[in-house]
């Protein structure tokens, strides 16, 4: 579809990119950022000119990158493939994960709140001098050395992530692009791509809807997000949506197999492969199993407590991609229960209705994650509750 508007030059200059996680809406934003802004204008894939030089690195001018994001754990898994491989395209992997994280510093959507900015410009420059070393056209150091860089820039990226918000997309950033949007450039096509844009709150929505009414000449806008149901109609109506399906498992493998090196059904979708790098997918397992022990005993201390009190794992679930994953892997537990009741012949109709409703608690809880600011703790214990009462 986007190929056809760009053959047929009849591409809008607003777009929504909507769909699952993971399944391709900035990659493909970047790729179609480097076709806008191809000084040849053909943009073949291997295509040398300046603009697709810098729009491969993710340094091109003309290029805005705003909105919260999942930075480090794509930094910590690239930063691996590079390890293992030293590779040209796993340098490429780590380089493009780590300037998605060092676009959202862009001077331009910080004019004026450059006292937020200088606490941390020193880290910002000693993250672009470790990527310096990384970068192709420069030989790789020997291992002890690339190790050092590696772990230098791992550390450097998870700081200064935690500076991003994380929340939302500031309404001065959101004025901030709008007015470089409107500045006159005859040099390139501009693209500001907005991720995660449902999470604006109304000030920055309003300044938004301001700039898409109508969009400056040679500016494309666009906004990614995976709960498209989460924008506003009056958002979406000046939009040109595009819609991404799921990847499939077999899709999942061979982007594991290509891009991250890793063995043929080592995951079973790249979701998997990425909670990895937050949390041990061994932790979050053994807690899934503790969760089902207790909720069996119908004794909630076993899980939520300990003899010091709270159980660590409650801190780590406060982090609320931990808990989501945690989720993840109490709906498998409920599965792998379901199965084995199968198997053994045991499965009456009061436990069908007991998984029944145990899958209706766990998919409740990920839709009030999402759309509700509790706690996880607290949605835990209302859910084992739920769950409680179905057993």
């Amino acid at each position: 579809e986007l190929s056809r508007d760009l053959d047929q030059r009849t591409l809008p200059r607003s777009l929504l990119f909507h769909g699952a996680p993971l399944s391709g809406k900035l990659t493909t934003a970047l790729e179609l950022a480097r076709i806008l802004q191809c000084t040849k204008g053909s943009a073949e894939w291997g295509c040398v000119c300046q603009a697709c030089t810098q729009n491969r690195l993710l340094e091109h001018p003309y290029l805005l990158m705003l909105g919260p994001g999942s930075f480090v754990d794509e930094i910590r898994a690239a930063a691996d493939s590079l390890l293992r491989t030293r590779q040209k395209p796993a340098r490429f992997l780590l380089i493009r994960a780590t300037r998605k994280l060092i676009r959202r510093f862009d001077r331009v959507l910080w004019e004026g709140k450059e006292n937020r900015l200088s606490p941390f410009i020193s880290q910002l420059e000693d993250l672009e001098d470790a990527l310096e070393k990384v970068m192709p056209a420069n030989e790789l150091p020997e291992h002890p050395g690339l190790e050092k860089t590696v772990a230098s820039i791992v550390e450097l990226a998870t700081k200064i992530a935690g500076k991003t918000p994380n929340d939302t997309i500031p309404i001065h950033q959101i004025r901030k692009a709008s007015f470089w949007a409107h500045t006159t450039s005859h040099q390139s096509r501009k693209v500001i791509i907005l991720e995660n844009a449902d999470r604006m709150l109304d000030a920055s929505r309003n300044a938004l809807l301001k700039i898409l009414e109508e969009p400056p000449a040679d500016t494309y806008f666009i906004l990614i997000t995976s709960r498209k149901e989460s924008i506003i109609p009056t958002l979406k109506s000046r939009l040109r949506q595009i819609q991404f399906a799921e990847r499939t498992r077999e899709v999942s493998d061979e982007i594991l197999k290509r891009i991250f090196r890793e063995p043929s059904g080592s995951y079973s979708s790249l979701k998997q492969f990425f909670l990895g790098w937050s949390t041990d997918p061994l932790v979050l397992k053994r807690e899934s199993d503790r969760f089902y022990h207790s909720l069996l005993n119908a004794n909630a201390a076993e899980f939520f407590t300990d003899e010091d009190g709270d159980s660590p794992f409650l801190k780590e679930i406060e982090d609320r991609k931990i808990f989501a994953a945690f989720l993840q892997e109490l709906t498998s537990g409920a599965q792998e229960l379901f199965k084995q009741q199968s198997q053994g012949g045991t499965l009456g109709t009061e436990s069908l209705r007991r998984f029944e409703r145990w899958n209706a608690s766990l998919r409740g809880q990920f839709v009030m994650l999402d759309s509700l600011n509790l706690s996880p703790r607290l949605l835990a214990e209302n859910l084992f509750q739920e769950m409680l009462a179905a057993v």
